[in-house]
């Protein structure tokens, strides 16, 4: 029994996370993730495991979910992030693509520093979650980063773009 629940994770189809949003029906295997991004989706960002994001327009508009690739320590993992203004609320998660018991591997990090005077910082660090958890559940329960909006002005530069750092570390 283990060694076909081992097949089958191997063998799993994705879904085009990335691509969703705009009609992308893509099915493929973890393996075949980025090739298909970099056909289909050229214009979408890799990110690599330590990198500066910005989001432009971030207090004058929602963000609806936004899905992007990391690519980190020779593995693949989805970045989420999200903007409700009708919770007031700003989230952000980060899944290992791949097998359950290997996400336990990995950490996510944001780091946001204030654009005033204020020196405020605030850093969130998370084991990354499971590539098969509904990210609406990870969102509601708040099993992630999840910021007010009104402390997120404090991040925002002039330019209204919301700037943090995010890396994806390998745990001890």
């Amino acid at each position: 029994m283990q060694s076909v629940k081992k097949f089958l994770i191997f063998f799993r189809l994705y879904s085009c996370e990335p691509g969703r949003s705009v009609g992308c029906t893509w099915l493929g295997r973890r393996w075949q993730i980025l090739d298909h991004m970099h056909e289909a989706h050229a214009t979408t960002l890799v990110l690599n495991g330590n990198t500066i994001c910005k989001i432009k327009e971030f207090l004058l508009h929602d963000h609806s979910l936004t899905t992007q690739i990391i690519e980190a320590h020779g593995e693949l993992f989805w970045f989420r992030h999200e903007k409700d203004s009708s919770k007031s609320k700003f989230f952000i998660a980060v899944q290992y693509i791949g097998p359950e018991k290997d996400a336990e591997n990995y950490k996510y990090e944001c780091k946001f520093t204030s654009t005033n005077s204020s020196g405020m910082e605030v850093k969130f660090i998370r084991n990354t979650h499971k590539d098969t958890e509904i990210i609406e559940d990870m969102f509601s329960s708040e099993d992630c980063l999840c910021v007010s909006i009104r402390v997120t002005k404090n991040f925002v530069a002039e330019d209204d773009t919301l700037r943090f750092s995010l890396k994806v570390l390998m745990k001890e």
